[in-house]
């Protein structure tokens, strides 16, 4: 059986812990008596979807852009030259091919042009 000193101590610890939850953010809300509980802020991952996503569409949008100004044969010729170039040359070959997503694109950026 746990004594006072355990149950204190356990007491003690989740008040901590809720405490150092606090300090990075509450959120307050009233009971239906009136009374106002401050309940830690939900910490999520903290990672920045927004700008993946945004620098995917600029990378992909820009894909789409030198497919239709450099047309299909010589966007073809230099992404197979940056494939036998460095390893950074390779990576960006294998980056700049065209996929159906870049292709899908450049048909829409060719109707919107026109």
């Amino acid at each position: 059986m746990a004594s006072n000193a355990d149950m204190f101590d356990q007491r003690r610890r989740r008040f901590l812990a809720k405490r150092k939850k606090l300090s990075r953010g509450a959120v307050l809300s009233v009971n239906h008596d009136g009374l106002i509980i401050a309940r830690p802020r939900p910490q999520g991952l903290n990672f920045p979807w927004q700008g993946v996503f945004f620098i995917l569409t600029v990378v992909l949008v820009g894909k789409a852009a030198l497919f239709v100004a450099l047309g299909e044969t010589v966007y073809a010729e230099q992404t197979a030259r940056l494939a036998n170039g460095t390893m950074v040359e390779q990576v960006g070959g294998w980056v700049m091919q065209a996929d159906t997503v870049t292709l899908k694109l450049a048909e829409w950026l060719r109707a919107l042009t026109a």
